[in-house]
């Protein structure tokens, strides 16, 4: 069984998106639309992220279900957010999380057609 992407996957995975000049192409990747907010500055949600995520203990960047409401205070402290932004964040963090896996259980093939909004070709009828 594959294992979960966890935050610190993730964060490494915006560090790259970030290092590639490919901030801007994120919102169009599956799964990534949803860990920023709509008609957020790019630059400062992956910022905002990057605070969120780094603010956390090794253990809730590997399971964040643990982020009770205590554990949100203290990480939205320590990032100069604000705890429902933190709650937010790992809302989107979760349904990206689900897009992923299922993108995981494709074939390469289907990946590509997810990722490019490509059909498959229909099946023709065999040769008269």
């Amino acid at each position: 069984m594959d294992k979960p992407i966890t935050l610190d996957d993730f964060r490494k995975q915006l560090e790259n998106i970030r290092k590639l000049g490919l901030k801007d192409t994120i919102r169009q990747m599956p799964g990534m639309a949803e860990t920023t907010p709509e008609g957020e500055d790019s630059d400062e949600a992956l910022e905002r992220v990057r605070l969120m995520i780094d603010a956390m203990t090794p253990e809730e960047r590997t399971d964040p279900v643990i982020i009770d409401a205590a554990r949100r205070d203290r990480i939205a402290a320590a990032a100069g957010v604000r705890p429902h932004e933190v709650k937010d964040f790992l809302k989107r963090f979760a349904a990206a999380q689900a897009v992923m896996k299922q993108m995981m259980s494709l074939s390469v093939w289907q990946r590509i057609m997810m990722v490019t909004g490509l059909r498959p070709f229909p099946r023709l009828p065999p040769p008269t």
